[in-house]
């Protein structure tokens, strides 16, 4: 039976991959090249803004918390 996705070894690898994306590459940016940055930003933002919105977060949790 495979670990499960939340184990503790999964979990470090997880908070070691995100603090390199800031050291190398988010940080560097923000200090370094600011129009990089900010056309980073607006990528990520038209990337996942369609997702993360407030009517799909009340329809999953109407969907979760009544209808499940």
């Amino acid at each position: 039976m495979p670990a499960a996705r939340n184990a503790p070894a999964d979990r470090a690898r997880d908070v070691e991959s995100l603090y390199d994306k800031l050291e190398y590459m988010i940080l560097p940016r923000f200090y370094r090249e600011r129009d990089a940055y900010v056309d980073m930003m607006r990528h990520t933002i038209a990337l996942n803004g369609s997702f993360f919105n407030a009517q799909r977060m009340v329809h999953q949790y109407v969907v979760k918390a009544y209808l499940a």
